[in-house]
């Protein structure tokens, strides 16, 4: 029915069924994100930026950096313009399962980084460099957990971790699996990770033609990678991602331990709508809260 006045849109029953589904799909990383909150809040109390948050935020300010929330706002008011309605004209929605994995075995730190340095005097040196480094000792003590002295356990084997596959590598593995080689654009909340970049275009090397709204060069430690019913591409990507991986970690190596952390995964704008820059937020809270019922 576009073009259509954005708050018109929100007293429409299909749209409130549209937001129920979704926060009911997303409840479990809702909760997730909310106990990340909790423990940031307590855990780092004296970190300037939760002093700040602390000092002027709201309850309104934490919804806004929600990206469903405004993921759905979004989308909401570019189906309201008339310029996208050819889009929103005939659309099924599909929910795929989210997956994880909750023990699996990782390698050592120490493990990897001797396949790479063989020499005893510059793996020790190196590993100096990286326990001396505030923000590499956090993150090391953050996948590999620390011990009884609370020193991260770089040597254990038997550590385990909580993988997760990531939005866009679920709805590539759809695709994949549907063999489905027209041209798909995989719209998602922030930009993609490293890991997705390199699996989308690695599949678009097999004939995809997969695009996304952009990625940054974050490297995340519970990522997962999909496991296609094409088995010969799931093998064939896995070389090409441990090649690639192996090329960072020699990169790193020399040099002499610099991160390759680029800009925040969230910069990237929203889709450009007239209808996005007007809108009335209370109405949005009381369709969320009509979701509820």
């Amino acid at each position: 029915n576009a073009p259509i006045p954005l708050d018109t849109a929100f007293k429409r029953n299909d749209l409130k069924v549209l937001f129920k589904t979704v926060k009911r799909y997303c409840l479990a990383k809702f909760e997730t994100r909310l106990e990340k909150l909790k423990k940031d809040l307590v855990g780092e109390s004296q970190n300037p930026h939760i002093l700040s948050f602390k000092e002027f935020a709201n309850i309104n300010d934490v919804i806004e950096v929600g990206s469903y929330y405004s993921a759905l706002v979004d989308i909401t008011a570019c189906a309201c313009n008339v310029k996208y309605k050819n889009q929103f004209s005939n659309m099924d929605v599909v929910t795929l399962k989210p997956v994880s994995i909750n023990r699996q075995p990782i390698f050592s730190w120490a493990n990897i980084i001797q396949k790479f340095v063989h020499v005893t005097k510059e793996y020790e040196k190196f590993k100096k460099r990286c326990l001396d480094d505030d923000d590499t000792l956090k993150k090391l003590k953050e996948v590999y957990k620390t011990d009884t002295n609370g020193n991260p356990q770089l040597d254990s084997e038997k550590i385990e971790q909580r993988l997760c596959l990531h939005a866009e590598m679920n709805t590539l593995t759809n695709i994949i699996d549907s063999k489905d080689k027209k041209p798909t654009f995989i719209a998602v909340s922030k930009y993609c990770c490293y890991l997705c970049e390199l699996y989308i275009k690695f599949a678009n090397t097999k004939g995809y033609n997969i695009f996304t709204s952009g990625a940054h060069n974050k490297l995340y430690h519970k990522w997962v990678l999909p496991d296609t019913k094409d088995v010969t591409l799931k093998n064939d990507a896995l070389k090409y991602m441990i090649a690639e991986l192996d090329r960072i970690i020699r990169k790193e190596l020399r040099e002499k331990h610099i991160d390759i952390r680029a800009r925040s995964d969230s910069e990237g704008e929203s889709v450009d709508s007239d209808n996005a820059k007007h809108i009335d937020h209370s109405e949005v809270d009381d369709l969320m809260e009509d979701s509820d019922n």
